[in-house]
């Protein structure tokens, strides 16, 4: 429900802002009451009344014909002229699609998320990440914002060491060459299994990223070779996701960009020695943050603090987020705190977005161990399962093929984004692909049912407009339609939360809300009916009911099928 109506016309009588007034509306848990509610319970100390005498007060000023207006409890109800509102929300959705609020307009965004780890394939376990940070992407696009996308490939670092000594013991050439990013692990999984009887591995680890940094030649050749491989496989699986990032710079970028920070935190006094290491030291608020390990190489605080100093003279953001897992909690808090002491006030502008594991049947997956599952086959199988009901619920479907690409990657996608992201999620295919449940084929499959209807009646909005008589109201407006319509107005709302807090599965359930409500009204009213102004409106509902699902499903970056 557009709450600035309301707001608009509360400001003129009470000591409140417009946005103010938006953050204390109300949507009443029962319709019969109303369709926003306004506490005036804040406003008793102000205006030294009881809340029951301001809400009184305010009945007696604030009547129009746009709606009801009612005390009770201290509240204040309006009850909308549902004809009204209606007819003259359809006649501007027919008009101007799907319009967002434009918050963001003129502020940047540079947005860190998938980050896969080089000479590793794009697990299940990245999953989180990836469409997480891909939906936030969209979303703070469409409300006005310009976004830099970053994959933050793990490109640098000890592990490498690793991947160098495992490949020069037990590296096949031509088994690489066949499938790289699938045999790097094979033999970095191997690593982890032999240094347990074989310990002098570690120390050639450490040399080999020691000749890394220190630009051998050989480390370098053969660092870019497993670099180049893993980015192109990483971008086969983008491009099917509908993933596109502005830069891929791993964690090598930002090498040389180390020792101007090194430099000012010696300058700053903020580095000390200890057990041969330097830290930073925070006193009691958090625990001590290594920046140079005893043997002279980098961890990646130090990189993650030169990464965010280099993008914001790059980009001067207005706000910079990390969609990164919630064990990472502690480093983003020393990064942030480094950066603060360093003295950039734009720190308070970085906020890490976290969210809690997937798991498969219970279990945490560990690429040390071998315990992955390759997002890839992932797709497929879910794929391959959406063509298997399509042949039995739907044999003669034009481009089965592509719709089962476009619904079984869906599926995925949604099952990841309509829970809140801190939750740990368990993978369970019955919730993944549940036609009639809360998922992405229930929210897609609705869409084409409306595709199909709009179709069968050859609607177009532009027939609307020119049938509809603005100086005319409508009748008759039944309490399924008016129910769709407020879920439908809530939408951009459900956009603006979503981005205020880095949730999508605000959107998420706001879309599977609007499903239902449709449903409901397909089940229990007649759409296609004779009565030529009742028919109008009703079409033009479902019409706006569909272009709105388009448009979210496309901000979860899901696409939306005309035919199932």
């Amino acid at each position: 429900m557009d709450k600035s109506l309301f707001s608009r016309a509360l400001a003129q009588h009470v000591p409140l802002d417009e946005p103010e007034i938006n953050e204390l509306l109300e949507v009443p848990p029962n319709p019969d009451m109303g369709d926003i509610a306004f506490p005036c319970f804040g406003l008793a100390k102000v205006l030294r009344k009881s809340p029951n005498d301001i809400a009184a007060t305010l009945v007696s000023v604030l009547s129009s014909d746009l709606w009801e207006v009612s005390a009770a409890g201290g509240y204040l109800n309006f009850k909308l002229n549902r004809e009204q509102a209606l007819q003259s929300g359809l006649i501007q959705a027919m008009k101007d699609g799907i319009s967002l609020e434009q918050s963001g307009a003129g502020r940047t965004l540079v947005i860190d998320f998938a980050s896969p780890n080089i000479a590793k394939p794009i697990s299940i376990g990245n999953l989180r990440s990836t469409i997480l940070g891909n939906a936030l992407s969209r979303m703070y696009e469409a409300k006005g914002w310009n976004v830099v996308r970053i994959n933050h490939l793990g490109d640098w670092g000890s592990q490498f060491g690793k991947v160098l000594a495992a490949y020069k013991r037990w590296g096949n050439d031509e088994q690489i060459f066949k499938d790289p990013v699938k045999e790097l692990l094979s033999i970095y999984v191997k690593f982890h299994t032999e240094v347990e009887t074989d310990p002098t591995l570690l120390e050639d680890s450490r040399e080999w990223f020691q000749k890394l940094e220190q630009r051998d030649e050989e480390a370098l050749r053969l660092w870019k070779w497993f670099v180049g491989e893993s980015t192109q496989a990483f971008m086969k699986t983008y491009n099917r996701l509908g993933i596109h990032f502005d830069h891929y710079w791993g964690e090598s970028f930002y090498t040389d960009k180390i020792p101007p920070v090194i430099d000012k935190l010696r300058e700053l006094r903020l580095l000390e020695s200890s057990d041969g290491a330097e830290i930073v030291r925070f006193g009691d608020d958090l625990p001590p943050c290594i920046m140079i390990k005893s043997d002279g190489t980098t961890i990646y605080a130090v990189r993650d603090v030169a990464t965010a100093v280099y993008r914001y003279e790059a980009y001067h953001f207005d706000e910079m987020i990390y969609v990164v897992g919630s064990e990472q909690i502690l480093h983003f808090q020393q990064v942030f705190k480094v950066l603060q002491l360093m003295g950039h006030e734009w720190s308070s502008n970085c906020k890490h977005v976290p969210f809690g594991l997937l798991k498969i049947d219970g279990k945490k997956m560990s690429s040390r161990k071998g315990d992955v599952i390759f997002l890839e086959d992932v797709l497929n199988e879910s794929v391959y399962r959406v063509k298997n009901i399509i042949e039995e619920k739907n044999p003669e479907l034009e481009d089965r093929d592509a719709v089962a690409e476009t619904v079984g990657v869906g599926a995925v996608v949604f099952h990841e984004l309509k829970n809140q992201r801190i939750k740990e999620i368990d993978f369970s295919w019955d919730d993944v692909l549940n036609f009639d449940g809360e998922s992405g084929p229930y929210v897609q499959y609705t869409h084409a049912r409306i595709s199909s209807l709009i179709k069968k009646a050859q609607f177009t909005p532009a027939q609307y407009l020119e049938m509809i008589d603005d100086d005319r109201s409508i009748d008759g407006v039944s309490g399924l339609e008016w129910q769709l319509w407020r879920e439908l107005k809530r939408y951009d709302e459900s956009v603006s939360r979503a981005v205020e807090k880095q949730e999508p599965f605000i959107v998420t359930r706001q879309l599977l809300s609007i499903a239902h409500c449709f449903n409901s009204l397909y089940n229990q009213q007649r759409i296609l009916t004779d009565e030529s102004d009742k028919r109008g409106r009703v079409l033009a509902l479902v019409y706006h009911t569909g272009e709105t699902l388009q448009h979210g499903l496309g901000l979860l970056g899901i696409g939306a099928p005309n035919r199932m």
